[in-house]
């Protein structure tokens, strides 16, 4: 016998059981599309945090240098690099474990993109920095650290040759 409450007569309507099922699986996709596009907002740290890395401060004769690189070099030759930011910091990121030697190098004074804080702002002068050729060189730098585990700070206090 046909339920009363589902006959057109009484407010019911007629359901297509192919529709339905339709219907059911386009609003399934949905969700699970949903679902998997929000995975990728999630409010914790995109990449893991790096278990161990070096950063500081490059400076000669007391002074940060504001470009270049840093790089640590261990034993069989493999190597991490970072740049040397503005302020004279770098990090680098999971350095090899153990004996280093560390490089640093200049090169020619970079062309700046932008003024800092935008239009109006006040344009960045970067000067020829001259550092001593062997802190240049993995082989005749003399350079060096021990890197543990951990996040660690090491400041690289380069001194000019003095005639």
């Amino acid at each position: 016998m046909e339920d009363p409450g589902s006959s057109i007569e009484n407010g019911g309507s007629i359901v297509n059981p192919r529709s339905s099922i339709l219907d059911l699986r386009s609003g399934l996709a949905a969700m699970l599309a949903a679902v998997w596009l929000a995975g990728g907002c999630s409010s914790g740290p995109s990449k893991p945090q790096t278990a161990n890395s070096v950063s500081g401060t490059v400076c000669l004769n007391g002074k940060p240098i504001n470009y270049g690189t840093v790089a640590f070099y261990n034993a069989n030759g493999l190597q991490r690099k970072s740049i040397i930011l503005i302020d004279g910091s770098y990090s680098v990121h999971n350095p090899p474990l153990g004996d280093v030697k560390i490089v640093v190098e200049t090169g020619p004074a970079p062309v700046p993109a932008a003024a800092m804080g935008g239009a109006g702002g006040e344009q960045i002068k970067f000067e020829k920095i001259d550092i001593p050729p062997h802190f240049s060189d993995p082989e005749k730098t003399d350079l060096r650290y021990t890197v543990t585990p951990g996040q660690h700070r090491f400041d690289i206090n380069l001194k000019a040759d003095r005639p």
